[in-house]
């Protein structure tokens, strides 16, 4: 385990020494969760997954890609081992 020196800004910025970013693997514009534990704060990389927002289009694809047909449907409900029409 390294230890460096960092210093908090009257606007609360922290800047991660080079090494500590090297280390980590970390680049400009990474995220950060912030967490206290034990009186130390913890940061840790954050993993973002990207949100889509969909159009009304978008989702009338999916939901016609999804359509079952009757038999399509009656094929799954034997195999779940449901009855027909339940």
């Amino acid at each position: 385990m390294s230890r460096s020196i960092a210093q908090l800004s009257g606007r609360g910025t922290i800047t991660l020494p080079a090494e500590v970013r090297r280390d980590l693997g970390l680049a400009e514009g990474d995220v950060l969760t912030v967490e206290v534990r034990e009186g130390a704060v913890v940061l840790t990389p954050a993993v973002l997954s990207p949100i889509e927002i969909y159009s009304d289009e978008r989702i009338a694809e999916f939901d016609e890609s999804a359509r079952m047909t009757p038999e399509d449907l009656d094929r799954a409900r034997r195999a779940w081992g449901l009855t027909p029409g339940t």
